[in-house]
């Protein structure tokens, strides 16, 4: 295993891993997105004055990167002998990315996690103690991984759990306190579970003809309409928490027409799979939810930017 990574300069293998398992454009994009619909959310829900980002919001965008990259990190190790069988040519299955050295990148994170929330305060870092919490229940799979590999969508509710955990403490970082985070914040939360299990489900998907004997898909286990219905209901799901978001802060009409355009594009992602399930729409499934995912993260964040004023 270790004869590949020899053969790379130090910095290559990294870059190959970062391509493979966490593109930073992409990923970035995504991530800052969610950061700012969170954290942007809970001051807008619950001030009327300016929106501002300041010292705090950038070291909560880190601290939100960083923890998404940890769950990466994490994941290589709960999911190494899986992938061994069902993607062996993966950079750290061929071994040009090593598990002990995801190891130390996992305590540098860590570290820089701990510093960073030190300088935030006593409740955010009590908020994001829940994160972490969650964070470790994940890497041990709840203690009953084997039973959840047998039931993938109860895999992936458990897993969502981070996604609210998460927004809960960029409202509690945006606000200084918890009794500070308004009560319809939910519907920032709704919004963000349900754009972050319709990725789940989608990118998931595969035709009848390429499912694999020892791999798990969504599609496999509910079939092609069935997995549709289920990664669109997400969408739906999270279109409703966006919808009821806009109008609450009387967002521009471009939001809502946004977001439902957003839905639209999901929905013929999903009709056309469900009627046709050959690889490429399966391909499509996941290209147009992500937009739809995007594009509705985009506009509300751009919609409370423009009816508010901004402080850097």
């Amino acid at each position: 295993m270790s004869a590949p990574a020899t053969r790379y300069p130090f910095a290559r293998r990294w870059w190959l891993y970062q391509a493979e398992r966490f593109p930073l454009g992409t990923h970035f994009i995504a991530i800052a997105l969610f950061f700012a619909c969170a954290y942007f959310g809970a001051q807008a829900l619950a001030t009327t004055g300016p929106l501002h980002l300041g010292s705090r919001g950038w070291v909560a965008l880190g601290v939100t990167f960083l923890t998404m990259l940890l769950l990466r990190v994490c994941d290589e190790f709960k999911d190494f002998a899986d992938d061994r069988i069902n993607y062996p040519d993966r950079v750290v299955q061929r071994g040009i990315v090593t598990l002990s050295e995801l190891k130390v990148l996992g305590v540098l994170i860590g570290i820089a996690l701990i510093a960073c929330n030190l300088t935030l305060g006593r409740e955010s870092c009590m908020a994001y103690a829940l994160v972490i919490g969650f964070v470790w229940l994940m890497r041990v799979e709840f203690f009953v991984g084997p039973w959840l590999k047998r039931h993938i969508f109860i895999y992936a509710l458990t897993h969502q759990g981070i996604v609210p955990l998460l927004c809960l403490y960029l409202a509690v970082v945006a606000l200084l306190s918890f009794k500070a985070v308004p009560q319809t914040f939910w519907l920032v939360i709704l919004t963000s579970v349900g754009i972050g299990l319709c990725f789940e489900l989608s990118r998931k998907f595969r035709a009848p003809e390429d499912e694999l004997a020892t791999l798990d898909t969504y599609t496999k286990s509910f079939g092609p309409r069935g997995a549709a219905i289920s990664a669109f209901s997400c969408l739906v799901a999270a279109f409703i928490g966006g919808y009821w978001l806009s109008n609450l802060l009387d967002l521009a009409a471009s939001v809502q027409g946004t977001l439902i355009f957003a839905l639209a594009c999901g929905a013929i992602g999903y009709v056309g799979y469900a009627a046709l399930p050959t690889a490429r729409r399966a391909k499509h499934v996941k290209n147009l939810a992500s937009l739809a995912i995007v594009l509705s993260n985009f506009a509300l964040v751009a919609g409370m930017l423009s009816v508010r004023n901004f402080i850097w």
